[in-house]
């Protein structure tokens, strides 16, 4: 799986030497506030991993660390997954260590990710799937220029209460993301 990269950041498959990382991330409840799982142990975190792992071995999905470009400093991840060749979609997630929020890192990150995606998996819609009180997610996907679609209210039920899900997506014939904005990584 390539890496690539954007003017700040450095997109490259999520490996198990990240581990650390993830957990350090999903460890922390300001981040899984919004997940289904509690990340609170290493275990768990490797559960995580594992996931993402399976993704590519199964070929239903791919999700990338994200970098600094000298590959040093480890943000967050973001990645495909769910991916349907058959209607040639994919949803789309992501998230950062929350030392790194409000600093447009997924702003820059999440188009060159829907691009690669369009174009290296052949993707034409990708789909976000959002709970209504994650807003910094929801804010991402409006500035990057994602359609909503509509709400599921009532969807999930999460810690004894109803969730309400946001459904974001945008088609390869959109025309809203630049058609060539990622740069394979100087290394690949």
């Amino acid at each position: 799986m390539p890496q690539f990269t954007t003017d700040r950041f450095l997109l490259r498959p999520i490996c198990q030497e990240d581990l650390r990382f993830v957990f350090q991330g999903l460890g922390h409840e300001d981040i899984t506030r919004h997940y289904p799982h509690d990340y609170r142990k290493l275990e768990d975190a490797q559960e995580k991993m594992d996931w993402y792992l399976q993704l590519v071995k199964e070929d239903t999905g791919r999700w990338f660390a994200v970098m600094s470009l000298d590959n040093e400093v480890f943000y967050g991840a973001a990645g495909f997954s769910e991916w349907d060749k058959l209607n040639n979609k994919a949803r789309i997630e992501f998230w950062l260590i929350r030392e790194y929020w409000r600093r447009g890192v997924m702003r820059e990150v999440v188009p060159v990710l829907c691009n690669w995606g369009f174009r290296v998996m052949g993707l034409f819609r990708i789909e976000a799937y959002v709970e209504s009180k994650n807003k910094r997610c929801l804010k991402v996907l409006q500035k990057t220029k994602f359609t909503h679609e509509g709400v599921l209210r009532a969807f999930k039920m999460r810690y004894k209460h109803y969730i309400h899900i946001h459904i974001y997506s945008i088609l390869f014939t959109d025309d809203v993301i630049p058609f060539d904005p990622f740069k394979p990584a100087p290394f690949d």
